[in-house]
């Protein structure tokens, strides 16, 4: 039995095609082991950061603890200085007004005023 000739034309074209999907499927498998490598590489990097992450995140919360403890400290600190500072002037007060009572009796004895 005899193909007629647009029937072999197809079959060859047909295989032409095939082959050629072949081949850029074997590229394209090869692609894509490649990204799996590249994942996996990435993967492990970001496992690796977030290691590092955690530490920095302990380390964040440490000096936090230090910090939260030491302004605790400097406010104490600061409040009794407030504190002095207020009596200081309570004393400055009373001091500058009996200098004041005396230079005035002074100058009312001076000028014979009493």
């Amino acid at each position: 039995m005899a193909v007629p000739a647009e029937q072999f034309y197809a079959e060859m074209f047909m295989e032409e095609r095939i082959a050629r999907l072949e081949e850029k499927v074997d590229h394209i498998q090869s692609d894509i082991k490649e990204m799996k490598g590249d994942i996996k590489d990435v993967r492990g990097d970001i496992r690796r950061v977030d290691g590092k992450i955690d530490a920095v995140r302990d380390s964040v919360a440490a000096l936090e603890c230090k910090m939260l403890e030491r302004f605790a400290a400097l406010d104490s600190e600061t409040l009794k200085g407030f504190a002095d500072l207020r009596e200081g002037q309570w004393k400055n007060k009373v001091w500058f007004l009996l200098t004041a009572a005396g230079i005035l009796g002074i100058m009312a004895h001076g000028f014979k005023w009493i």
